[in-house]
């Protein structure tokens, strides 16, 4: 049977102002752990209505586009969540494509043990 870890925090901003076009995170996010594949869930709520996507680096191909919400804008003050499966190597950041505004983003981690 399936064992769950814990969901570890990997980073949050709360009530950030981020510009167009900008990555939301100083850095990219990555899995906690790079020996193997791990989910995050990332949890999202903008200030105005806006498409959203991610920006994925793996190995060499950079800045690949992950659009969340199947291209949709996402609706003002309403949250969001989705999952991701991390894979080794691989790192992202969140941006989005209205104007500056104020977001607000939770990610964390978990994973699956099987014993």
């Amino acid at each position: 049977m399936p064992r769950f870890r814990q969901p570890f925090p990997v980073n949050f901003i709360l009530q950030t102002s981020k510009a167009v076009d900008t990555d939301w995170f100083s850095s990219n996010l990555s899995a906690l752990t790079n020996d193997w594949p791990v989910k995050h869930t990332i949890q999202i709520r903008m200030a105005t209505t806006s498409v959203v996507n991610l920006q994925v680096d793996h190995g060499s191909s950079t800045n690949i586009l992950y659009n969340l919400n199947n291209g949709v804008a996402l609706t003002a003050d309403s949250p969001y969540q989705f999952d991701l499966l991390v894979y080794p190597g691989m790192t992202y950041n969140i941006q989005h494509k209205t104007g500056t505004q104020l977001v607000d983003g939770w990610i964390v981690e978990s994973l699956i043990h099987i014993y």
